[in-house]
């Protein structure tokens, strides 16, 4: 009586939606006939586990996420479970961000749902996210997750859930901590305005919600530690903060003049190579990282070259302008399918760990040069540039409710801090905007669905 309860009419409908959604969200993997890989990055997270080995500039989870949730069978898993947790941290942003009053408007909110996972989905990169093998998926559904926790009272089983899935992805990134801890700053002072407090009040965002949200950061961050300790790591959650700094810094130009007027009086091992920086200082093959015996050796040396920029007055001008100008590049660069041909050692990597998968992926668009997404591109730039006009004439309109201009805001904050965090600590790439970009549709979709739940209740009643 009991499964028959919970399997009820409205919970296989909310399944079918679910599963519908998820089929989208990894329609780009069926259109590449094989999930999308990123240049050696794949392979270095098959290799970590493999080795049980902390590398030296990205965490493992990412890594074993992809083993268990490839069930030993094939990397197509990974790609519908990442599509299904995409899916179900949207269809709950869908129930609690809808000012339901009765059962019939919560079926309602299932078609737009789905609408919503189409456009993202064929219209937008939220597809090609979802079928990449790589950890950039986490970071949408981490500012969702804490979206629901800010701004909506979950229940419990819900909060439960969606504190897990946040657990989770504050770890696949070395970015995405720091990315939420800043949002929640910036949140919590924004209170210092009266307007903004009562509005807090109102919708119940509380000193307690935002607590809980930093003590899963804290938390995530343990347990990452610990996690890195068991394989043979020390107790960090994130290691290469300070390479990754030194290759913002090299792009900046900033490096080059330091070393320029530093290097007569400092014995650096990069000042022999000052005057033939590559200007893809972490990646390229001939950067002095790899001349000295790669990130953990240089670790050290380019802590102390950063500590020493970032407290001279005449360098920190420096970085300071060139970190808003990378920032406003990043915000504009936000193109999908940064998926080019595989490197060798993700041939080699997957070859190893999944030999039934290989034969597949030789013959995928990506591997043989056959992808193309200039339509994809071409309308995700137009859907963006609509969203960024309607959030305007929204934002300004008294009569819309608080949380739909809550929630613009948000998810605009966290494009501009995702800007400027990764512009900033590790370079312009398409990729690190395109990761968020696809979301700034969904307050739009939240706020014509009420609006017409509620046009259709006044209609029924008149």
């Amino acid at each position: 009586m009991h499964a028959m309860s919970f399997f009820n009419k409205s919970r296989i409908a909310d399944l079918l939606a679910i599963v519908i959604s998820s089929l989208m969200f990894s329609s780009a993997a069926m259109y590449n006939e094989f999930p999308f890989v990123f240049n050696s990055d794949t392979g270095m997270y098959m290799d970590a586990v493999k080795r049980g080995m902390v590398g030296p500039d990205r965490p493992i989870l990412y890594g074993l996420f992809m083993k268990f949730a490839s069930f030993g069978i094939s990397l197509w898993c990974v790609v519908f479970v990442q599509a299904i947790l995409v899916s179900v941290v949207l269809f709950c942003c869908f129930r609690y961000f809808l000012e339901q009053k009765a059962p019939a408007q919560t079926l309602r909110s299932r078609l737009p749902f789905i609408g919503f996972c189409a456009t993202v989905s064929f219209f937008m990169g939220g597809s090609f996210l979802s079928s990449w093998l790589m950890p950039d998926v986490f970071m949408p559904v981490l500012l969702l997750c804490m979206g629901l926790l800010l701004f909506t009272p979950l229940k419990l089983a819900d909060k439960i859930m969606i504190s897990l899935l946040a657990l989770l992805s504050l770890g696949m990134h070395n970015a995405n901590p720091y990315i939420c801890l800043i949002i929640l700053v910036v949140i919590a002072f924004a209170a210092i305005f009266k307007a903004v407090r009562r509005s807090y009040i109102r919708n119940g965002l509380g000193v307690a919600r935002i607590l809980y949200c930093l003590s899963l950061i804290v938390l995530s961050q343990l347990l990452l530690g610990l996690l890195h300790y068991n394989y043979g790591g020390s107790f960090k959650s994130s290691k290469g903060g300070s390479v990754f700094l030194m290759g913002s810094l090299v792009e900046m130009g900033v490096v080059k003049q330091y070393l320029d007027e530093n290097c007569q009086h400092k014995s650096y091992f990069i000042c022999a190579y000052k005057d033939s920086l590559p200007r893809n200082f972490l990646w390229n093959e001939k950067s002095p990282i790899y001349k000295n015996g790669g990130w953990e050796n240089n670790e050290k040396e380019y802590a102390a070259i950063a500590k020493d920029i970032l407290t001279t007055p005449a360098y920190l001008k420096l970085v300071v302008a060139g970190s808003l100008k990378a920032s406003v590049r990043q915000f504009s660069h936000y193109a999908t399918g940064e998926a080019y041909s595989p490197w060798p050692k993700v041939s080699r990597a997957l070859g190893e760990n999944y030999p039934k998968d290989y034969q597949a992926y030789k013959r995928s668009r990506q591997f043989t040069g056959r992808l193309d997404f200039a339509f994809v591109n071409y309308s995700q730039t137009i859907l963006f540039a609509g969203c960024m006009l309607f959030y305007v004439i929204l934002l300004l309109d008294k009569r819309v409710a608080d949380r739909y201009k809550w929630l613009m805001l948000y998810i605009l904050l966290g494009l501009i801090i995702n800007a400027w965090f990764c512009a900033t600590f590790s370079g312009v790439f398409h990729r690190y905007q395109a990761r968020l970009i696809w979301l700034t549709p969904l307050p739009l979709f939240l706020y014509v669905m009420n609006n017409n739940v509620f046009k259709r209740d006044r209609a029924a009643k008149l």
